[in-house]
Parts: C-alpha cells; sequence; structure tokens
C-alpha cells in the first residue's frame, strides 16, 4: 500500500489554530507596547520644553509669562529650537488651582502640560519647572 506525504487536513487546521492564538496573543502585547512609547515620546517632548524653559531663566533671570495652548511662550523662540510644537501648553501660574500670570508679575507654579495629542490618551498631567515657590516672569 502507498502512504502519501502530503499533510492532512487536521494537520492544517491545527497548525492554522496554533498560529491564531500566537496572534491572539501578540497583537495586544505589540499595541500596549507601541502605545507606550508613544506617550514617553510624549513626555520626553513635555521635558524637553521645560529644559527650555529653564534656559529662558538662566539666560534672561524670568520664565516666560503663560501662553494659550499650543503658543511659543514670548520669548522662548530661540530655545525651542522651531515652532512650539502642537499638543503642549506652557503654563505660569500664581497657584496650583489656576491663576494665569502675565508678564511682570511672579508666578509659583511653571509647567508644560502634554493634552489633546493624536495617537495618544496622554492624561493631562504637567511636567513642572517650578512648584510652590515665586519666580518672576517677563
Amino acid at each position: 500500500m502507498r502512504r502519501s506525504r502530503a499533510f492532512v487536513l487536521i494537520e492544517i487546521i491545527v497548525a492554522l489554530t496554533i498560529l491564531a492564538l500566537l496572534a491572539a496573543i501578540a497583537i495586544p502585547v505589540y499595541s500596549t507596547v507601541q502605545q507606550q512609547a508613544t506617550d514617553k515620546s510624549y513626555w520626553a517632548q513635555a521635558g524637553t520644553l521645560t529644559q527650555a524653559a529653564s534656559s529662558s531663566y538662566a539666560v534672561n533671570g524670568c520664565y516666560p509669562a503663560d501662553a494659550a495652548a499650543n503658543t511659543m511662550p514670548a520669548n522662548l523662540g530661540p530655545y525651542v529650537g522651531g515652532p512650539w510644537p502642537s499638543g503642549y501648553h506652557y503654563h505660569a501660574w500664581s497657584s496650583a488651582t489656576g491663576g494665569s500670570v502675565g508678564s511682570g508679575s511672579t508666578a509659583a507654579y511653571i509647567g508644560v502640560t502634554a493634552t489633546n495629542l493624536p495617537g495618544g490618551d496622554v492624561p493631562p498631567n504637567t511636567v513642572w519647572i517650578v512648584q510652590g515657590q515665586s519666580v518672576p516672569t517677563c
């Protein structure tokens, strides 16, 4: 009797089932890792923007005044090295609950928030430069 060397249907079904299970495990893990990397890049950008504000303070002796979301704070352009990135908000507040600070005043809180960024669900937390101490704004 001659024996066939080809795969039988049941072997193919078992192999496809194993591949489907592996894909079902790998795809969600990949999505989670990708989202975490995206979120970390957003926070790294916020950290870079806070370093620009600190550099401005070191040179000018004051932090920029509060600016609207997606807007470059005054005098910060040379330290950012390009346009202000969309999805970031520079803050200069007089208290932890709000109270924007204008030029020539003092702020108790300086920071950058990453919000409403495309492709990521970044919570509206702030990367703080100064918290709870009075600093001049210009």
